[in-house]
């Protein structure tokens, strides 16, 4: 009878042991994922940051040389420059959040990684709010200078 108590409490304790590694591992993997699409977004925007300085100096020297729309011109490198700084201090935070001087994965407790996956939701819709700065000034500055 007291070998029959053991077996059932052997068997509970690893039951539990192997539903809290599920969880904890389903937690990491839900993680990985936001912090991968994270990255996807960022990697698809970053590259244009080139273009998006571009077309800011075509309209400033598009303004040099004409007087038509002076108001568009000015109100679209103003969006140019601040989807530029969007970018620029998105990075900066996401750096500080989850890259610089931060633990391992591996180090976190279950818990810890959840807060830190509400987080990187968060930064899903901030990225995503980035990348749109950054197509829709694109899209408007390259619409002024075709005009």
């Amino acid at each position: 009878m007291k070998l029959f108590k053991i077996h059932w409490f052997l068997l509970i304790f690893l039951s539990i042991g192997f539903f809290s590694c599920n969880n904890e591992s389903e937690a990491r993997k839900q993680y990985e994922e936001n912090y991968d699409e994270v990255l996807r977004i960022h990697d698809e925007v970053m590259p244009k940051m080139g273009e998006l300085n571009a077309l800011s100096m075509r309209l400033k020297k598009k303004i040099d040389t004409t007087s038509n729309d002076l108001q568009k011109h000015e109100e679209a490198i103003k969006d140019l420059e601040n989807a530029h700084d969007f970018m620029m201090d998105w990075m900066h935070d996401f750096s500080d959040n989850y890259v610089r001087n931060q633990p391992a994965l591996e180090e976190l407790s279950e818990e810890e990684i959840k807060k830190k996956n509400q987080g990187l939701e968060e930064e899903i819709e901030k990225v995503n709010q980035m990348k749109e700065a950054v197509n829709s000034s694109m899209e408007n500055a390259r619409n002024l200078l075709i005009d």
